[in-house]
């Protein structure tokens, strides 16, 4: 969608809406260019999930005796090796994955705890930048067929396609069509995925804690936010900027909340 978006902004959409606007030509150009590189950055880095991979040197950081499964660790009988408390093992990766949360098909991989950050500043940037461009497709659609006119039966694909087949109708027009519906199923999967985020960032749960409805690690909505994001600075830096940084805490040693201790959890 990023890639597809980009060609067809520079080479249609921007051209021909603001033809006579030099400067928001060029400001158009320049938000294409920055959501490109935004995404495909936050989906690189998304994707880039090496550290969430559970190893077998992680037991040696806390306990020295290897024999047993630790209190909280479960033995993974994939990977044959103990993996620490909220890690869950991914069928797809093959890989057991520190604090997992749900295997992202978009960018390829398991969002867990290095990488959750990444996935849901990707969320954002996808959001706007999909936005900014279902917009300009929408203008440019409505002053080939408007609307508010009969016109409006060729925004339904089913019609469209048809339209095309008589002739009556371009190639390139029944693409934008098409594609427009792309962008709008791109927007509501994003914005989707960042509300579910945002929710499990605040409470400090994983999905699975979420569908089991336990929480015995969450704290407060600040300490949440920085346990994925680190220093509240830094996360707002991430949004505009998003590059890597160590994180305070590992994902392998949880302390569980005092409420839940007194319960025997």
């Amino acid at each position: 969608m990023v890639f597809s978006l980009l060609i067809e902004a520079v080479y249609i959409l921007i051209p021909t809406l603001y033809k006579s606007k030099p400067t928001i030509r060029i400001l158009a150009y320049v938000f294409v260019f920055i959501a490109l590189l935004e995404c495909t950055v936050c989906w690189f880095l998304t994707w880039r999930d090496v550290a969430n991979y559970v190893r077998k040197t992680f037991k040696g950081k806390y306990f020295s005796d290897a024999s047993e499964t630790p209190q909280g660790w479960r033995l993974c009988p994939s990977c044959q090796l103990d993996a620490p408390p909220r890690s869950h093992h991914c069928k797809l990766c093959g890989k057991c994955i520190l604090k997992r949360d749900h295997h992202c098909f978009f960018t390829g991989s398991c969002i867990g705890f290095y990488n959750q950050r990444y996935f849901i500043v990707f969320c954002v940037h996808m959001i706007w930048s999909n936005l900014f461009a279902l917009y300009m497709q929408l203008n440019y659609l409505n002053q080939v067929m408007p609307i508010f006119s009969s016109s409006f039966l060729n925004y339904i694909p089913a019609i469209n396609i048809v339209f095309w087949m008589m002739g009556k109708i371009p190639l390139g027009l029944l693409l934008l069509t098409i594609h427009s519906y792309f962008c709008i199923f791109t927007l509501g999967a994003s914005l989707f995925f960042l509300i579910w985020q945002v929710y499990l960032l605040s409470s400090g749960k994983t999905s699975f804690e979420a569908w089991k409805n336990i929480n015995p690690y969450g704290k407060s909505a600040l300490d949440n936010i920085r346990s994925v994001f680190g220093p509240l600075k830094l996360a707002w830096i991430m949004v505009f900027f998003p590059v890597p940084f160590e994180l305070s805490e590992d994902g392998i040693k949880w302390e569980v909340t005092p409420q839940h201790l007194k319960k025997g959890h």
